[in-house]
């Protein structure tokens, strides 16, 4: 096992130092340090996109090969959780393990647009916004609430009898779907899903 993480760190190292490839492509490092190759589509966005984009389409993969129930493990440490997760890891249950997709990804202040994974807490995403003159809409007062939790479990607090939930101050959402596609959804593409997503 030791070497077998040695080996995986060397050639994690030998990629991010290698030339750029043929097409435009170069190498990335995820958190974790292992390797990314970015396309050259990918000009224009940050590097915590391109390595969102990367985590995406390895879920995807996986869930597409995959045909038994699937679950998703997002319980941390500080959870609000009260109910019994633990069939979440019980039995044939495929899991998704998303407790570190927890980035901003970019925080855009001309448009006032931040793209944020669904762990990132709101203590987390006060400090990116804050640094630009922002704050969400809706923020709910409980630190260790997470984005993904507070489109789904229709976050309401003091200013929601002006601009709603906290879904309501989202332009769009990127899903994963049970069958492994992912879905873009706004109040324009995919509403079906949009307006579902509140409450789920």
């Amino acid at each position: 096992m030791e070497a077998k993480l040695c080996a995986l760190a060397l050639v994690s190292a030998l990629l991010a130092g290698a030339a750029v490839p043929a097409g435009g492509s170069q190498w990335e490092q995820t958190r974790q340090g292992w390797p990314v190759l970015t396309l050259p589509g990918d000009s224009g966005l940050t590097r915590e996109e391109i390595l969102h984009r990367a985590r995406v389409k390895q879920v995807e993969a996986d869930l597409g090969s995959f045909e038994r129930r699937i679950c998703v493990l997002n319980k941390g440490p500080e959870s609000n959780q009260v109910h019994d997760t633990s069939y979440k890891t019980a039995g044939s249950a495929r899991a998704i393990d998303l407790r570190e997709w927890k980035d901003v990804l970019r925080v855009d202040a001309d448009a006032m647009v931040v793209r944020a994974e669904p762990m990132l807490k709101m203590q987390a995403l006060v400090e990116a916004t804050l640094q630009h003159g922002m704050l969400p809409r809706v923020l709910p007062e409980f630190k260790h609430i997470t984005v993904g939790g507070a489109i789904m479990g229709a976050a309401l607090e003091s200013s929601s009898h002006m601009h709603g939930d906290f879904l309501d101050g989202c332009r769009a959402v990127e899903l994963l779907l049970g069958d492994g596609s992912v879905a873009w959804c706004s109040r324009t593409q995919r509403t079906d899903l949009f307006d579902a997503l509140s409450g789920s």
